[in-house]
């Protein structure tokens, strides 16, 4: 039922302070779990089309405003080196927090947009660095100051760009961020894991672990002197030994290193335990280096692969199954500090060996390794196509309808979710209720109950199993033969959406096991910024069949081959199609 934002995207001119940081990350899963449905775009176009004020801004200049209560002010920035464009400012009260909040949202000449929701009763003024994402390389702050005025908000705010000002609060923020207390390692570690312990709802893995013995192996280790980073480190693998995808833990460690982890623009596919190249960036460097899709990497800095995903990188995973683990792990293989030189040895296709020297960096997947939200095309043969890669918008139902006609005329559909990682499960039934024609039954899912006076008692914890989702048909719906592509990356609010239509026997599936992670997770906040969540709901098909940490199995279960990548054949989806076509006839 989550999902997690893509990598920040170069060029996104802003540095997330640590006095923000908890607000920031607070919006972000209020977005990704309540099916919150507005993006930082739209509610920015909504402010331009009703604000109050309007006017021009050029940098080191201060605004002064006075808004009440959902009035917005709109300003457009001339050009400038930076490049800060526009700027939208709404005072509100925050649905969830209840309190007085503002939307500050900026837009930039590169197209990104950055800002959030920030408390105005936390705090009367902020100081925000904004720029690329390491220090000290901000371009611009922003600082702000406001005080209430009956039921208005005095507001003075003003964008400048003095790099020594910035710099300077910036290192005093990254010292302060790596100094964490005895007390700080001691009380956050003690709450993870009690939360963990009374909320965690696979509790056979607790049970495996001997977690009370694992709270007393690791407390010596966070009683140790040392830096956040370390520390996280250890809370990482801590919880990753649950093995489950949707409990971890997480602090935005990038805002505050300049040696950021980082890769040369590469993704790989796992195959057969290989790491086979699958898409590059087509970097000057690359193209020197001859590397093809289809290579394997076999060594990473003198170090052979296995070695470093067991040793460095499955340890700190957090993951239900072998595949999602493998899915997540490989995204890192090349990651090394900022600006370093992976030493990469790479097998050819024709067994060849070469070795190169590729520099890690901060990149755009803009160029190489697009993935849109939401694709149609038609196939031949009356076929439609459609990729649904997320459920975290509205929109997605919106693009869905928008097609729907479509696909109403075609003698079958395919819908691929292998990118599909999650969001709202809601939106995901929404769709599915366009392809049925009577009530089908979504996840049956169960939680713990705790009772202190049975636990007192010595009585066995007992379970609340609850209501399954009923998904009814639309009025409008398209009956024919549905084909659902599925593979690692079909991840919790996506599997939802699987599990649905594969249960009521609605749609085929063809491809990989899906990543076998859903649920409902608690969000606790820890020391220095940090959060961890916990899954505290444990789904299963409605006939009871468990896919969480297993994998949904596909009907016609095939995987990508080394020779698919190398001749970029989707082996997956022409077999989809075969398996469709023999529906229709």
């Amino acid at each position: 039922m989550n999902t997690f934002s893509s990598p920040q995207k170069a060029g996104i001119k802003y540095f997330i302070s640590f006095i923000r940081l908890a607000q920031l990350m607070f919006l972000f899963f209020i977005f990704t779990f309540s099916g919150y449905s507005k993006t930082l775009e739209q509610i920015a176009e909504d402010i331009k089309q009703t604000a109050k004020i309007k006017d021009k801004y050029e940098l080191d200049t201060t605004i002064t405003l006075q808004l009440a209560l959902n009035e917005g002010a709109y300003y457009a920035c001339r050009k400038n080196n930076p490049g800060l464009t526009e700027i939208f400012l709404r005072p509100y009260i925050n649905e969830y927090t209840k309190k007085k909040s503002l939307y500050d949202i900026f837009f930039w000449d590169d197209g990104n947009v950055t800002g959030g929701d920030f408390n105005l009763e936390d705090k009367n003024s902020y100081f925000l660095p904004m720029g690329l994402p390491v220090p000290p390389h901000s371009q611009i702050f922003l600082k702000a100051k406001w005080k209430f005025q009956g039921d208005k908000v005095l507001i003075k705010m003003n964008a400048g760009s003095n790099q020594a000002e910035i710099g300077e609060y910036v290192q005093d923020k990254v010292r302060q961020f790596n100094k964490i207390t005895l007390e700080e390692r001691v009380s956050g570690f003690s709450r993870l894991w009690s939360e963990i312990k009374y909320n965690f709802v696979f509790t056979d893995r607790l049970k495996e672990l001997n977690y009370d013995r694992t709270f007393e192996e690791y407390l010596p280790q966070i009683l140790k002197e040392q830096t956040t980073e370390d520390y996280y480190k250890l809370l990482k693998k801590f919880v990753a030994r649950l093995r489950d995808g949707h409990t971890r833990v997480w602090c935005q460690m990038r805002w505050y290193k300049t040696d950021s982890p980082d890769s040369p623009p590469i993704t790989f596919k796992a195959i057969e335990g290989k790491a086979i190249v699958a898409k590059f960036g087509k970097t000057e460097e690359i193209v020197k280096s001859g590397l093809s899709v289809g290579d394997e990497i076999t060594q990473v800095d003198g170090r052979p692969v296995r070695e470093i995903l067991e040793q460095d990188i499955y340890p700190y995973i957090f993951a239900s199954t072998k595949q999602d683990l493998d899915g997540k792990a490989y995204k890192k293989l090349l990651e090394g500090p900022r600006s370093s030189k992976a030493k990469i040895r790479i097998k050819h296709i024709d067994g060849t060996i070469k070795d190169v020297e590729l520099t890690r960096f901060f990149y755009t997947t803009e160029n190489w390794d697009i993935r849109h939200d939401f694709e149609y095309k038609e196939l031949p043969d009356k076929i439609s196509y459609v990729a649904i890669n997320t459920f975290d918008s509205e929109d997605i139902v919106k693009k869905f309808l928008e097609v729907f006609d479509k696909i109403k005329k075609s003698k079958g559909i395919i819908i691929d979710t292998r990118l599909n990682d999650g969001g709202s499960t809601d939106y995901g039934y929404q769709i599915i209720s366009h392809l049925i024609d009577k009530s089908i039954k979504g996840s049956k899912w169960k939680t713990r109950q705790y009772m202190p006076a049975f636990a007192a008692w010595g009585n066995e914890e007992k379970w609340y199993e609850g209501e399954h989702s009923t998904i009814e048909p639309a009025k409008d719906a398209f009956l024919g033969p549905v084909v659902v592509l599925t593979g690692p990356g079909t991840f919790s609010a996506g599997e939802d959406f699987v599990v649905a239509l594969h249960a009521s026997k609605r749609a085929t599936l063809v491809g990989e096991k899906t990543g076998g992670s859903t649920g409902q997770p608690l969000m606790i906040d820890l020391p220095k910024g940090g959060h961890a969540q916990i899954c505290t709901k444990w789904d299963s098909y409605p006939d009871g069949r468990e896919f969480v940490g297993i994998g949904i199995i596909p009907d016609v279960e095939i995987h990508p081959t080394q020779e698919d990548i190398v001749k970029t054949r989707d082996g997956i989806l022409e077999k989809g199609i075969e398996v469709l076509k023999s529906k229709i006839q």
